[in-house]
C-alpha cells in the first residue's frame, strides 16, 4: 500500500498468509495467536509512524485518496 512503511508492508503480507492458513484451519490456536501478534506489531508500527510526524510513504495523497 502507498501509506505503509516497508516494515508495515512485510507485516501485512505475513498477516495475509497466516489468515489464509487460519481460514483453512480455524481451530488452530497457534495460527490465531500468530495472527494476533502480527496485528499488534502492525498497530505498533502504525502508531510509531503517526507519532513520528513523518509524512506517510506515498505522500499525503496516499492517506486521502478517493475511492
Amino acid at each position: 500500500m502507498d501509506d505503509e512503511t516497508p516494515e508495515m508492508e512485510a507485516i501485512t503480507s505475513e498477516m495475509r498468509e497466516v489468515m489464509r492458513a487460519w481460514i483453512a484451519d480455524p481451530d488452530n490456536a497457534a495460527l490465531k495467536q500468530r495472527y494476533k501478534r502480527l496485528q499488534a506489531a502492525y498497530q505498533r508500527a502504525f502508531l510509531e509512524l503517526k507519532q513520528s510526524g513523518q509524512e506517510p510513504p506515498g505522500g499525503e495523497e496516499a492517506v486521502h485518496q478517493a475511492y
